[in-house]
């Protein structure tokens, strides 16, 4: 990196760590820049390191202190002293001191990509926005020019990142171009077929090729891979597989969906949604109203004049029909929630721990429910 880029990457770093000392050195142990010093911080000497590390110090008053140095190639080293009372984790601080670096050493190779990119950008757009049938042909001739072969088949996937509180909103920007670089650089390894664009600031958008075997594979290494190296909170929703310029943008329809569908479930380790994995609620969302009306009159005026069999229904589809999880998320005793159960039974005609055509039943029967609930919410509120 050239010594007026690292003087651009001091002044970033010094924004995102106002209350910091910061030192940029090289292999001489010659100071190149560094912020105004007062006798609070930790007298610590000049001594160029190739290694990145985190190291506890104490000041002569003993207010602790975080010592940071990160080695960046070819002959400089940053050096941070953070006051241990102005963060909150230190190795967040690492990694988003870590991430702008890496944002400002990919910067040449940024710029020969540029246009690449921005075709892509225009790709993304015409496959996910379509205007008319002629569109498809300019999308397709597009495509041939990136060297993309759009006969393989590929699930558009929607990565929303969130940052930590308190980042300042210059932070944020810098954080958020390191993170899709990071996305760029990770898919890169699994091969040139993948399509990446970003609209918006914490939403990523990656049209993937889905490989035959163990598809979730990918995701996961993928989730493991920014959680470790990023400073964002991130989900992953995965839409429905397609191998038609026509499709695009209704499997980009379903990821978003995936994301309305998980907020009704429990919550998971991993926060990676397949849309193929919520068939009762994309059907309830695709099928006409008419239908669910006609087949669950009886069953919905039920549920309009009982608030205890939804709550009951809610818990049982949440927990997937186990009765143990699903009276804790009551706070209610296993034997009441039997009861509940029983009553359910009774008076909607369906026994779903034990037939699957009633449990599925009674699995769209709740969210079409919270379908049109939801929608009513909305509309009162609109007005």
């Amino acid at each position: 990196m050239q010594e007026n880029e690292m003087l651009k990457l001091f002044q970033a770093i010094r924004e995102i760590f106002p209350e910091s000392f910061l030192q940029l050195l090289d292999k001489n142990n010659h100071i190149i820049q560094e912020t105004p010093r007062s006798e609070y911080y930790p007298d610590e000497p000049v001594s160029y390191s190739g290694f990145k590390e985190i190291v506890s110090l104490k000041n002569a008053q003993g207010e602790a202190f975080y010592k940071l140095t990160f080695p960046i190639a070819p002959i400089y080293m940053l050096r941070l002293l953070i006051p241990a009372a102005k963060t909150e984790d230190v190795f967040t601080s690492a990694k988003m001191t870590e991430s702008i670096i890496q944002l400002f050493q990919a910067k040449p190779a940024r710029k020969a990509q540029t246009s690449r990119q921005s075709d892509m950008a225009l790709l993304l757009d015409h496959l996910l926005h379509p205007t008319s049938t002629e569109d498809h042909t300019y999308t397709a001739l597009l495509a041939a020019e990136l060297d993309l072969d759009m006969s393989l088949p590929r699930a558009v996937c929607l990565l929303q990142f969130q940052a930590p509180d308190g980042m300042s909103p210059s932070a944020k920007a810098a954080a958020a171009q390191a993170f899709f670089q990071m996305v760029r650089h990770f898919i890169s390894s699994a091969g040139n077929q993948d399509i990446l664009g970003n609209f918006g600031s914490s939403e990523i958008i990656l049209c993937h090729v889905m490989a035959e075997e163990a598809p979730m594979l990918f995701f996961d290494n993928l989730y493991d891979y920014l959680k470790k190296n990023s400073v964002f909170h991130c989900s992953i929703a995965v839409g429905l597989t397609v191998n038609n310029l026509n499709d695009y943008a209704s499997s980009f329809s379903s990821a978003k969906s995936a994301f309305r569908y998980a907020s009704s479930q429990s919550a998971s380790q991993k926060n990676i949604y397949f849309v193929t994995a919520f068939l009762a609620e994309h059907l309830v969302y695709q099928l006409p109203e008419t239908l669910f009306e006609h087949f669950f009159q009886a069953e919905l005026s039920y549920l309009e004049s009982n608030a205890t069999a939804v709550k009951t229904i809610q818990a049982l589809v949440k927990n997937n029909m186990d009765l143990v999880s699903s009276a804790e998320d009551l706070f209610i005793h296993r034997n009441t929630m039997v009861f509940r159960l029983n009553q359910l039974k009774k008076s909607l005609n369906l026994n779903p721990l034990h037939k699957d055509n009633d449990r599925f039943k009674l699995i769209l029967l709740y969210h079409y429910y919270r379908k049109i609930h939801s929608a009513n919410t909305s509309a009162k509120e609109a007005l």
